[in-house]
């Protein structure tokens, strides 16, 4: 059975390898970032971070309307720089073909059930990265350094 979700949590600020909840209780994981995986033109470097999702008891919420499943997905995943600017995920493709494995499935999760794998992004080298950020119905972020 769906729970309402009515006003959602203000975001979670974590340090990587801490675990955090979201709405359905289920945990999320940013388990390790790397980054300089690959060199590409424009001064921009691959990056990836290891992440685990797993769904709680409770695996639908219903918001404004509409019933959302718990479920993992690269992209609820992005990155923030020193500098503030903001990439999301990249997922594979002949033009970005993913550098660490296995990538994190997008799929839909029962309860209690996990996926784990690694989500790429492309970069700046002249900047590091600050925060790994989780958004779906909460927003989490972990910091880098």
């Amino acid at each position: 059975m769906p729970i309402k979700a009515n006003n959602p949590p203000p975001a979670v600020n974590v340090n990587l390898g801490d675990t955090a909840r979201t709405s359905l209780g289920g945990q999320v994981t940013a388990i390790s970032y790397e980054s300089g995986l690959a060199s590409l033109p424009g001064g921009v470097v691959v990056a990836a971070v290891e992440v685990r999702d797993c769904a709680g008891a409770e695996t639908t919420v219903v918001t404004k309307g509409a019933t959302i499943f718990a479920g993992a997905s690269p992209y609820f995943f992005s990155v923030q720089l020193d500098d503030g600017e903001v990439f999301p995920a990249v997922v594979g493709g002949a033009l970005a073909p993913s550098v660490r494995k296995p990538t994190l499935p997008e799929t839909r999760l029962a309860a209690d059930q996990c996926a784990q794998g690694w989500v790429d992004f492309h970069v700046p080298s002249k900047h590091p990265a600050k925060y790994v950020i989780y958004r779906s119905l909460v927003t989490i972020r972990w910091r880098v350094f």
